[in-house]
This record gives C-alpha cells, sequence and structure tokens, in this order.
C-alpha cells in the first residue's frame, strides 16, 4: 500500500517515540501486528519517504536513542526473561539490520566513557564468547530467572 507523504510526515515522529520509549523499557519496538525495524527495512520506508538530510537525522536518533539506554544499564542481576540486557542486546542487532550506524554505534558504546557503557559492552561480549549455556553472567535460562543471552 502506496504511504501519503503528509500521513507519513505527521504519524513517523510518533512511531520513532514509541521505539525510543519501548528501547528505555526494553521493550520490542512492535505495537500490534507493526514491528517498526521490519517495517524501516522491508518496506524501505525511509528511502521513499524521506530526504538524505532526514535519513541523516533518523539514524543520528537511532544512534543516540540507544546510547541513551546504554547509560542505563546497571550490574549483572536478572529476574526473568525481560532482562534489561536482552532489550538492549536484541536492539542493538536490530539497529545493524535497518540502519548503516552500527560502526559510529560501536564507536561510541565501546569507548567506556561511561561505566554503564562498560557493564553493557561485558555483558554484550559474554553472549558472543561463551556457548549456551556457560555464560557466567547470565547463566543458564530458566522461566524464572532469566539468563542464557542469545545473541
Amino acid at each position: 500500500m502506496d504511504l501519503q507523504k503528509d500521513l507519513f510526515n505527521y504519524l513517523f515522529p510518533v512511531c520513532l517515540n514509541h521505539w525510543y520509549q519501548s528501547l528505555l523499557r526494553s521493550e520490542s519496538a512492535e505495537y500490534g501486528d507493526a514491528e517498526l525495524h521490519y517495517a524501516i527495512h522491508r518496506g524501505n520506508i525511509l528511502n521513499k519517504m524521506t530526504t538524505k538530510a532526514q535519513i541523516k537525522e533518523i539514524y543520528s536518533f537511532f544512534h543516540d536513542g540507544f546510547m541513551d539506554r546504554v547509560e542505563l544499564e546497571r550490574g549483572f542481576k536478572y529476574a526473568s526473561e525481560k532482562t534489561p540486557a536482552y532489550g538492549l542486546l536484541y536492539r542493538f542487532n536490530s539497529i545493524g539490520f535497518i540502519a548503516p550506524t552500527i560502526r559510529v554505534v560501536w564507536s561510541t558504546w565501546w569507548n567506556m566513557d561511561h561505566p554503564d557503557k562498560a557493564v553493557s559492552a561485558i555483558k554484550y561480549a559474554s553472549g558472543l564468547i561463551y556457548p549456551k549455556g556457560d555464560n557466567p553472567i547470565f547463566g543458564e535460562w530458566t522461566f524464572s530467572e532469566g539468563g542464557a543471552a542469545l545473541i
């Protein structure tokens, strides 16, 4: 279905706000049957509906939003499958899927100029290093305790 430019311009900021607020709450970017990352990628909506300058600003928004979330990361204790780390780790991977901003996000994140950047970097790296069930940070996944990040 074709999008109306004026309607898109009115509603897309609302979608970006939902993306940001759900990121801060470590929730999915889904709303009903709509998933923002999928829509951006599959529908190619940024190239269809925005200018190059707007795309650059949207990518900056993704970067800044992700850094806001990284700087909320605290500790290594998890209480369920909806742990803060899961939302953060999955969102990082999703950003790489929808926007060519991973290099900038990675550089900002891994300069570790903030304690929470270091905590989240350790969590992410542990998911890459350890086999499923052997991660000392996440441990083996259980319904009541969470654990075992699947990155």
